[in-house]
Formats: C-alpha cells, sequence, structure tokens
C-alpha cells in the first residue's frame, strides 16, 4: 500500500517504538538516513542504522534484528524485490519502504498492512496507475518534507534534501522536469530558512543559496581546465581527448578573455574579477559551443568565513568516499566516513572526499580516452558494448557500482559525440570491468544503461542480465539493488553476452 501521508501513516505509527532502519550504499539514501535520524533523536525514538549493500546483507541483517523489531525502514532498498517473500517475516512485521529504484515490485504494492510504500501521491487509488510504479522519489526530500510537516526543519535537513535530489540528478536517476519542480519547492524552503535580518547579515553562519550553477565538476576546488576536462557536458561536447578539442576549449577560453595561466592555476588562485564574471563569460558562449548543458539550477552552502561549496561538490565528494579505494576501510568505514562529511561540523572529512573524487574523475577520464583512442567502443548490434582490460590500473576504481556507472555515461556521450552513425543516439551500452575488489577471483562487474536519446531514467537492464544468466547458466550474482550492475564469472561472459544479443535483437 501506498502512504500519502507521511506523519500519520508513518511517523505516528513508528513513534515510541524501536526501529531498524536499512540504508542503501548510494548518497540520497545516506541523506535520508541522516535527517531522519535527526527527527529520531529528536523525540527519543530508539532505533538501530545498518548500511546494505546487496540483497544477501537484507537477509542476513534482518535476520539478526527480527526478533527484537517490528517496524523496519528499508531506505533505497528493497521496492523493487518481494520482501515478503525474500524475507518470510513474521505477521506482526512491519516493513516501511523508502526506494528510489524503478520498477516498483508489485507483490510489495499488495501485500497490504505488512508493507508500506513511503511515497506522496495525489488520489488514492486501489490499482495504482503505470507511472505511480515508475515515479522516482528522491527519499531525502521525502524525509525532508516530514521533518518540515513535524516543524523540525532546519538548514542542515535541508541541504541534505538537497544533495540527495542533487545526486539523484547526477545519477540520471530522475528526469530533468522532475528535477526542475523539484528545486522551486526546494527553493520556497530555502527562502524560509534563509531569511536574512534587516542589516542583511545571515541569522545563523550556515546559509545556502538558490542560483544558477555551472555543471562542471569541482571547479572551485582545482583549475578550471581540470574541471572541464573532467566534466561530462563540456568533455563531450567538445571532445576535449583530442589536439582539435584542447584547441577549440583554447579558443573558447580566449573568446571570454581569460588567460590560459589563470585558467590553468587553482580557482582559488584565479583573479578575484575573473572568478565574480566565470558564469557569466561561459553563458554568453554556450550556444556556440555546444554547451547547452553546462548551466543548471541548484544550491550552494557558505559555512560562516569558510569556503563555498555546491550541491555537486558534495554528491562528487560523498560518491567517492562510499567507493573508496583504500583497502584498509570496510564498506561500514566508507558509510560513516560519507555520514561524517555531511555533517557541517566536519568539513575535514568533505575535503578529503573532494580529493577522492578528483582522483576518481581522472580515473574515469583517462579511461575514456583509452576507448577511444583504441577503437574499444564495439557495436554488439541491439547494444554497444566496452570492456575495461585485466590489469587497468584504474581498475580499482571502476569496480564499484557507481563510479562504474559514471564511467559508462561518460563513455557512451563520448562516444555518440564523434560517431557518424546517428543510430549511436539509440543504442544503450554495456560497459564490463574486472572486479578486482571481489574476494571471488575470475569475475567481472557488469553495468548496462539506456541510450541518450532515452530522456526516461527507467533503465530495465536488470530484468535483461537475469534472462541472460539464467538462460546460460552463468555463474553470477544479481545481488545488487542498482539491478542494472551485477557480479559475472569472466569464463561465462562470452556465452552471456550472445544470450543478451539475442534477447534484445
Amino acid at each position: 500500500m501506498f502512504v500519502s501521508d507521511l506523519r500519520k501513516e508513518f511517523y505516528d505509527v513508528i513513534k515510541g517504538k524501536r526501529v531498524l532502519v536499512l540504508v542503501h550504499f548510494d548518497v540520497d539514501g545516506i541523506c535520508a538516513s541522516k535527517i531522519l535520524q535527526s527527527l529520531f533523536r529528536t523525540d527519543h525514538i530508539l532505533y538501530t542504522v545498518v548500511p546494505v549493500q546487496k540483497r544477501k546483507d537484507l537477509v542476513n541483517v534482518y535476520e539478526n534484528h527480527a526478533e527484537q523489531i517490528k517496524h523496519i525502514i528499508l531506505i533505497n532498498c528493497g521496492g523493487c524485490i518481494d520482501v515478503v517473500d525474500l524475507l518470510q517475516p513474521a505477521d506482526d512485521i512491519i516493513f516501511f519502504i523508502a526506494d528510489n529504484h524503478r520498477p516498483l515490485d508489485i507483490c510489495n504494492i499488495y501485500s497490504g498492512e505488512q508493507v508500506r510504500i513511503l511515497s506522496k501521491l495525489g488520489d488514492d487509488e486501489q490499482v495504482p496507475a503505470f507511472s505511480d510504479v515508475f515515479r522516482e522519489d528522491e527519499t531525502a526530500v521525502l524525509m525532508f518534507d516530514l521533518a518540515w510537516k513535524l516543524s523540525k526543519d532546519s538548514n542542515e535537513l535541508l541541504w541534505w534534501a538537497i544533495t540527495g535530489a542533487t545526486d539523484m540528478l547526477m545519477c540520471e536517476k530522475t528526469e530533468q522536469d522532475k528535477y526542475l519542480l523539484m528545486t522551486a519547492s526546494l527553493q520556497n524552503h530555502v527562502s524560509r530558512l534563509n531569511h536574512k535580518t534587516q542589516d542583511d547579515q545571515p541569522l545563523d553562519c550556515l546559509r545556502i543559496t538558490f542560483e544558477k550553477e555551472l555543471q562542471l565538476a569541482l571547479y572551485r576546488h582545482c583549475s578550471l581546465v581540470e574541471s572541464m576536462r573532467h566534466s561530462l557536458y563540456p568533455a563531450t561536447s567538445l571532445r576535449l581527448w583530442t589536439l582539435k578539442g584542447e584547441k577549440r576549449l583554447c579558443e573558447l577560453l580566449a573568446e571570454m578573455g581569460l588567460p590560459l595561466s589563470q585558467c590553468k592555476q587553482k580557482y582559488s588562485g584565479m583573479d578575484m574579477t575573473l572568478r565574480n564574471e566565470l558564469q557569466s563569460l561561459l553563458e554568453a558562449k554556450v550556444e556556440k559551443y555546444g554547451l547547452g548543458n553546462l548551466l543548471f539550477a541548484s544550491f550552494t552552502l557558505t559555512h560562516g568565513f569558510r569556503s563555498k561549496y555546491s550541491a555537486m561538490d558534495y554528491v562528487y565528494a560523498a560518491s567517492a568516499l562510499l567507493e573508496s579505494t583504500d583497502k584498509e576501510k570496510t564498506s561500514a568505514d566508507a558509510f560513516l566516513d560519507v555520514a561524517d562529511s555531511l555533517s557541517m561540523n566536519k568539513l575535514s572529512v568533505l575535503e578529503k572526499g573532494i580529493e577522492a573524487a578528483k582522483q576518481q574523475l581522472e580515473a574515469v577520464y583517462r579511461q575514456v580516452q583509452t576507448f577511444l583512442d583504441m577503437n574499444q567502443i564495439i557495436s554488439a548490434g541491439p547494444f554497444l558494448y566496452a570492456t575495461v582490460i585485466e590489469g587497468t590500473p584504474d581498475a580499482r576504481f571502476f569496480s564499484a557500482p557507481q563510479c562504474l556507472s559514471l564511467l559508462a555515461r561518460f563513455t557512451l556521450r563520448a562516444h555518440v559525440s564523434i560517431s557518424r552513425s546517428k543510430k549511436s543516439r539509440s543504442l544503450p551500452l554495456v560497459i564490463t570491468t574486472p572486479d578486482v575488489r571481489s574476494s571471488e577471483t575470475n569475475t567481472c562487474l557488469v553495468c548496462g544503461i539506456p541510450p541518450v536519446s532515452e530522456e526516461s531514467p527507467r533503465n530495465f537492464f536488470g530484468k535483461a542480465f537475469e534472462q541472460a544468466a539464467e538462460k546460460t547458466a552463468s555463474k553470477s550474482e544479481l545481488e545488487f539493488f542498482d539491478t542494472n550492475v551485477m557480479r559475472l564469472s569472466v569464463d561465462d561472459r562470452s556465452k552471456f553476452f550472445d544470450a543478451l544479443i539475442s534477447l534484445l535483437s
């Protein structure tokens, strides 16, 4: 059943109860859990938070806690699987699911009182429409909406909601139109919580601003040239991996009146006048250089007299921390690092995340350049195909779902930008990489993304992967909550892809 009134049908139900919160390893999910924990502490609700990466984690955690806890909240996990069938719960256990993955498993929708889906719907319908089943809800924003209705919202909680919404946009899990509607709502909260005194000073040291933002990766924390090279839209539009692309970038900077020496040094070291005019100068050139997606509506955060951070900065940093390449860190350590990076009193952790994100983006750019230079993006008929070669040093970055998905999106857009075939825009991409993080040997990760012509974020590769693996009896693991990513035995890769081509043809 869908929960339309978050306060009455969700929060009032768990008040006074002990709650288990299971959180998927993604930025939106962690932001949502931070908001929820803040509410729980205010109302003295006992809770346990456990991060989960895969379905088997869900089963293990449930089995360890089911006897003590009867109210379980699933954040960005459990929506796409029949949780009652998977976990076989007792009749007195209630699951509240807030999951941005789609499509929802129809059994969850019709599991009556035992499974309750946290979603904002206009009208109560006995049979949900297709668009309701496939709607993408940013649970961070959903949880902030609850905090607001409880009159317990704050700038910090609002920033977590903004970060979660930005994560959904950057991961292409939501549509542009829906994001714009959401930012309009968030802007109203920003105006309400960031009102100023008569002398035009903020009432507290934490201030959020709604403004146009450059879709340039971490540009306030590196040089402008580095940022443009490692950002998906300008890099693929200008083809910056080529000599012609580099020349075109220099032309763009020259037309803007930006000396190359200024653009190659860290942003904070640039002339202040140039920094202040950078956005307007770029905006004037977006049409000529095909950079229409360079500016978008977003938010920035200033904390006292410290540096300004954008919501994109937070997402890049948190994502890099979450999929850290540090072998000494466990997944639980990484989860806690992300939670710390979102706290306003631990900006040093955020800065570490920003440095890690720079390394991650550099690795993605190098691999995309390798794919293109070596002609390694191959048409398999119904989809494009690329493989990160065994022994590639940067494979340590890609053997994690979110970074692999970023590599796939960057690769596909780069390929389309240079392809002479119009068909390339309508072809999805499947990418594989050595799974160097796995304890099992001779395995790889497989990730599928929709074509660039597809405006909807819906991704149906999960079902195709499942059918291809079953048809070929491949040794595989379809345990990720991001169902478009799977683990596969390298020995079975050839027959698996033959079956996938047959299924999608």
